[in-house]
């Protein structure tokens, strides 16, 4: 571009100078004086000192190789540098300098207008007084100033001050109408204000993308707007819990007075941290996909549902206690509530006093009483406990689920809980300390067990020891007295010892492996013990008989001696 610039200048002052190196010698016109090699001086004063150096107008100077000044008082002092029009001087090599008082000063600077200032390397400075002092700046425009590194001033009265800044728009040059963009890499469009209209800021972390900012140089999120906006179309927020957030302060992150959100299949209004302070809330108001509408909830299940109290001012009457109808257009109103209303499905708000009455299904003194202790009769005016059923027939409590779910009555007091119910499998309980319903007693298939699960082959089973005063057992067999029948055949003591050196065991008598894998009868066993006792008894009486027999030999035979 520099390039192009520089050629377009020098085609159009060396109009009709055709083949100018084709002069080999010095060549004087009109009073200039040309002392370098191959220069030209054409005008009043004008000089050309260096070689290859041109010099036209009045009072103009070409002092470097290559260099070219034309007009009044212009200077071009840089090596291929062109200074063109009244007082401007290009004293930067390769510079440029157009207009009145414009100035360049240092390599590859360009200034073109009146009063333009070019002075840092690459800079350029178009317009009436424009500064560029940065290296490669740009400012064009009226009174437009690029200071820092890559700055960029255009317009009327603005300022670029840090590396990378841009500047649009045009002021005046009240210091509360220049628009100044002292922020690097970023961009400013304004006008008549100090305060950009439009501000497009750095990344935090490149590549990503910066805030862009509506009337503020500070936004806090991807698009701020200090003020009131207007949409005339579609404004789309993206991503799960993109905020719309409002605050009567300058917040930082999601915070300020109110936000509007997009989440959880609803539109959630709430009230987001202030900076410094703490989270206010959620679902203030929350509109659902299907259009339902909840206040303080998230999941209305209704047209609207309110979570919490609700206040209708209008249907405040300030004359005590009122209730609510709505007639067949829907319309809400209050009316006195009279004696004997139907007050149909509702909740109560307040305690509902019977004052002596029945809640009854038929209007009839039956169903179910409370009086002023809190003390519940069913079908009776006069509860003598905390619950007082009482029946003219078959009087029962049921508890029961309609489906295979434990099902349980408690007695309860502060010290243990006693319990009784059913569990899904079937099997019926008495329990202990509640909620744990330890099980001490079971009831299966018509069957007990105490400790444990009761045994198919018994109607009562106890897990572990019983200590009785007294038990008593009913035998449905013979007891053992048919022992002392006279055609009972008792073994004789050879066959008893016998029996026993064979089997380590009384005859009739359960071995202990037997014991040990079917436990013992108690009854029977006790009939069995009598047995051997009475069976005992009568080898005892006969061996009585033969010790009876054995004396009366020996005594005979004493006589004999």
């Amino acid at each position: 571009m520099r390039t192009n610039i520089r050629n377009t200048v020098i085609a159009i002052f060396l109009v009709g100078l055709v083949n100018l190196n084709a002069f080999t010698q010095q060549v004087c016109y009109t009073c200039g004086t040309n002392s370098g090699s191959n220069s030209t001086a054409f005008g009043v004063s004008s000089t050309a000192s260096a070689g290859h150096a041109i010099a036209l107008g009045s009072f103009s100077t070409a002092s470097k190789l290559y260099s070219i000044a034309l007009g009044y008082y212009s200077a071009a002092s840089g090596e291929h540098s062109i200074a063109l029009g009244s007082s401007s001087a290009a004293s930067g090599n390769h510079s440029i300098a157009l207009g009145y008082s414009s100035s360049s000063s240092m390599t590859g600077a360009m200034s073109f207008g009146w009063g333009a200032n070019a002075s840092n390397f690459y800079s350029t400075a178009i317009g009436l007084y424009s500064t560029a002092s940065g290296s490669q700046s740009v400012s064009i425009g009226q009174h437009a100033t690029a200071t820092a590194d890559q700055s960029y001033a255009f317009g009327k009265y603005v300022t670029s001050t840090a590396s990378g800044s841009i500047a649009i728009g045009s002021g005046t040059s009240n210091s509360s109408q220049i628009l100044v963009n002292n922020t690097p890499y970023s961009l400013m469009v304004g006008f008549l204000s100090n305060v950009p209209t439009l501000y497009v800021g750095p990344p935090e972390i490149p590549p990503n993308t910066g805030f862009v900012g509506i009337s503020t140089s500070d936004p806090k999120q991807p698009l701020h707007v200090n003020g009131n906006s207007l949409t005339d179309g579609h404004m789309y927020l993206i991503g799960e819990y993109s905020n719309l957030v409002f605050s009567d302060e300058l917040c930082s992150g999601t915070r300020g007075d109110f936000a509007i959100e997009y989440h959880e299949g609803g539109l959630n209004f709430w009230k987001p941290w202030k900076d410094g302070g703490t989270y206010s809330g959620d679902n203030y108001l929350f509109l659902k996909d299907d259009g339902k509408i909840g206040i303080n909830t998230n999941a209305p299940r209704t047209q609207l549902d309110v979570n919490g109290n609700m206040t209708v001012r209008g249907l405040a009457t300030g004359a005590g206690l009122k209730m609510v109808v709505v007639n067949e257009t829907g319309i809400f109103s209050s009316e006195d509530i009279v004696e004997g209303d139907n007050l149909g499905n509702h909740i109560a708000t307040q305690n509902l006093n019977l004052n002596g009455y029945f809640l009854s299904g038929d209007s009839e003194d039956e169903g179910i009483y409370i009086d002023h202790d809190g003390n519940i009769g069913v079908n009776t005016a006069q509860p003598i406990a905390p619950f007082d059923m009482v029946s003219q027939s078959d009087n029962s409590l049921m508890v029961r689920t309609t489906t295979a779910n434990n099902s349980s009555l408690w007695a309860i007091n502060s010290i243990n809980g006693y319990g009784i119910g059913v569990e899904p499998d079937g099997t019926g309980y008495i329990y202990s300390s509640y909620p744990t319903k330890n099980k001490l007693i079971y009831f299966k298939n018509n069957k007990v067990g105490i400790g444990a699960p009761p045994k198919e082959t018994h109607n009562l089973y106890v897990a572990g020891g019983i200590t009785t005063e007294e038990v008593k057992v009913r035998i449905q067999s013979n007891w053992s007295d048919y022992v002392f029948k006279e055609d009972y055949s008792l073994q004789s003591i050879t066959e008893l010892e016998n029996f026993i050196k064979e089997n380590k065991h009384l005859p009739g008598v359960p071995s202990s492996e037997e014991v040990d894998k079917n436990g013992i009868e108690l009854g029977e066993m006790n009939s069995i013990l009598l047995k051997k006792i009475e069976e005992l008894t009568l080898y005892m009486i006969n061996q009585d008989k033969k010790i009876n027999e054995m004396q009366v030999i020996i005594e005979n035979l004493q006589q004999k001696k």
